[in-house]
C-alpha cells in the first residue's frame, strides 16, 4: 500500500503541519515506513500544479528498499524520482 502525506515542514499553517505530522505517526504506528531518498510530486491534474509530497510504503512483508521504490516507481512513474540512498524509516 502507498501512501501520500503531506510534508510537515512545508505546511501552510501550524495546524496543517502538526495535522501531518499526526498523520505519519498514525501509519508508522500500523506498520508504514517514509521512504528517504525520493523526490515524489503529487499530480491530481492540469487544474492545479503538482506538490511535492512525502511517500510511504506499508509493505505487508518485508521488503528491500530497492524492491520499494520498484513498487512505488511502478505507480507513480515520472512523478517519483530517486534523489540519494533510499531507505525507509
Amino acid at each position: 500500500m502507498l501512501i501520500e502525506i503531506e510534508i510537515p515542514e512545508k505546511a501552510l499553517s501550524m495546524e496543517r503541519k502538526v495535522q501531518s505530522e499526526r498523520r505519519i505517526r498514525f501509519y508508522r504506528g500500523n506498520g508504514a515506513k517514509l521512504f528517504n531518498g525520493i523526490f515524489y510530486t503529487q499530480s491530481v491534474g492540469p487544474h492545479q500544479p503538482d506538490t511535492q509530497m512525502h511517500l510511504m510504503i506499508h509493505p505487508f512483508e518485508n521488503l528491500e528498499p530497492k524492491q520499494a521504490f520498484a513498487i512505488a516507481k511502478k505507480q507513480f512513474k515520472q512523478h517519483l524520482r530517486k534523489v540519494g540512498p533510499i531507505n525507509l524509516e
